[in-house]
């Protein structure tokens, strides 16, 4: 166990506060000798390399324990917080030490070690900001590592609207909403992302502060690296972009989990899970429920909540003028068509990837003869062509239901290679008995604009594809020269998406049935 400082100081092992020679503790009731709830978990008393003493568990989560602590050297209070990721770790009984579940396992373990190691550098970077938890020190020990944070005194937001039925007043969740995003402005400076935005994860201090915990899941929002890493989320405050590992995330993808949090504060329900909504959108504005907020307030919510990453603000400071009825910055309209005869563009449904989705995604792309030049669908030409007169507006045609297909992704690469693109996909399509189908091949850069070539022609490859068994999984080669765009540019990084149809390439007038994750384009 190693020293304890017990010995010298009478420390409640609940409280860290000096409570004599009593058995129980007269500030917070607890008995001393008191074991752990769980074998997996450090007995109190126990000291870490001579220089911190834990004591009670204050949460634990699926990759650590946090412990209340005592800072030896300095005399304060502390938070621990022990890498103990319970898929991957265990403990023996009477024993400090952390070892892997399993040899197998053991990979997973050292990956996780040095991502926990890496939330000790990031929090060290905010040390002094009032709204995030301050990071004091690092220590390997056991096996494992520790974090050691200021400790903190008062309760989660979770926990502060359980005491209050669920939800608090408009005022106070929109001054706990304003504090989150000071705190998001200065994370998104640094170029990360926070993405564990939720009440769990937001502390309210005694001193009326609004603290955010928990960065083990904040990762650089650009680089390649960021692309591999495992899907964290919870549901009703991740946005759709968190279900995809390689999918694009950016600062809208925190704003949405706090217009979540901000949304469960004033009604008292978590938000339908966004993978859900892309389906059937059953999201309610507060006021329908009952909650009496500013138009402005309500309309800068509902658009943070948007399920398109372009339609939310852009930064927590826009959101923050919108929530205080300044505005923030509006949505770019989209430009102007450049083509004679395009109608305004709707929207179809796609269906989502795998059964792990089972939703719908919007496709902003531009497809010749299926899609307007600035990547939103254009509606299906009609069987007849419309008037010669330029003035005259062909009738809409009668809507449709999209194909009830589902559409499971296999492996989907692609490659940069002496300017040449080469890909490859694989997907099962149901049901799909058979049917003849398209698939197509499109780039975006760092920012998600579609890579065009001249004119401003958005560059794809086709590819038929033919299944007769919708048990079979089809596998579709792109292959072809890149666009001058890419050899032209100097891009920081490059993406692929492929994009499926019901009906050949050389039929135009099929919406499409799916979209693929996106993916890095690798470069050789």
């Amino acid at each position: 166990m190693g020293m304890d400082v017990r010995q010298h100081r009478r420390l409640c092992m609940g409280c860290m506060r000096e409570k004599g020679a009593a058995e129980i503790c007269p500030a917070c009731s607890w008995r001393e000798g008191t074991l752990p709830n769980s074998l997996l978990e450090l007995v109190p008393g126990t000291v870490i390399n001579g220089v911190y003493m834990v004591g009670r568990v204050l949460g634990e989560g699926g990759f650590g324990i946090t412990y209340i602590g005592w800072d030896i050297a300095n005399g304060r209070r502390v938070a621990v917080k022990e890498f103990f990721p319970r898929t991957a770790a265990t403990r023996t009984s009477g024993s400090s030490l952390v070892t892997p579940l399993s040899p197998q396992s053991a990979e997973a373990y050292e990956y996780g070690l040095s991502r926990f190691s890496e939330e000790s550098r990031v929090l060290t970077m905010f040390r002094d900001h009032p709204c995030i938890v301050s990071c004091l020190d690092f220590q390997s020990a056991n096996g494992t590592a520790y974090l050691v944070m200021e400790y903190l005194e008062g309760k989660t937001l979770a926990a502060y609207l359980r005491e209050k039925s669920g939800r608090i007043g408009g005022e106070a969740a929109l001054n706990v909403t304003m504090r989150v995003l000071d705190g998001l402005r200065e994370v998104h400076e640094h170029g990360l992302l926070h993405r564990d935005i939720s009440p769990d994860n937001i502390f309210l201090t005694r001193a009326a502060g609004v603290k955010l915990l928990d960065f083990g899941a904040a990762r650089f929002a650009i680089g390649e690296r960021s692309q591999s890493l495992s899907i964290i989320f919870k549901q009703g405050y991740a946005p759709p972009e968190q279900y995809l590992s390689c999918s694009r995330q950016g600062p809208q993808t925190d704003l949405y989990a706090a217009a979540a949090t901000l949304y469960k504060s004033v009604t008292g329900e978590i938000p339908p899970p966004s993978i859900e909504r892309q389906t059937h959108d059953t999201l309610e504005p507060p006021s329908r429920l009952g909650v009496a907020l500013p138009p402005k307030v309500e309309d800068a919510l509902m658009r943070a909540l948007s399920l398109e990453m372009r339609d939310r603000f852009k930064t927590a400071k826009d959101f923050q003028e919108a929530l205080c009825g300044r505005g923030g910055a509006e949505i770019a309209p989209d430009p102007p068509p450049q083509r004679r005869g395009k109608r305004k563009p709707n929207v179809f449904v796609a269906y989502a990837v795998g059964t792990l989705l089972g939703a719908a995604l919007y496709l902003p792309l531009f497809l010749p003869g299926r899609f307007g030049l600035f990547g939103r669908p254009a509606e299906p030409p009609h069987a007849s062509p419309p008037p010669a007169t330029s003035s005259a507006q062909p009738a809409a045609p009668p809507k449709q239901d999209p194909p009830k297909l589902q559409v499971n992704y296999g492996t989907f690469q692609a490659r940069l290679s002496n300017g040449r693109i080469e890909s490859e996909v694989v997907f099962q399509i149901l049901p799909f008995q058979g049917r003849h189908g398209c698939a197509v091949l499109v780039l975006s850069d760092e920012d998600g604009s579609y890579i065009k070539d001249p004119p401003g022609k958005t560059f794809e490859l086709l590819r038929d594809f033919t299944t007769n068994n919708d048990q079979d999984a089809v596998t579709v080669r792109f292959q072809g020269d890149a666009p001058a765009a890419v050899t032209t540019t100097p891009y920081r990084k490059l993406s692929a998406q492929t994009v499926l149809f019901a009906n050949p390439c050389d039929v135009e007038n099929d919406p499409f049935i799916s979209k693929s994750v996106v993916i890095p384009l690798v470069r050789e």
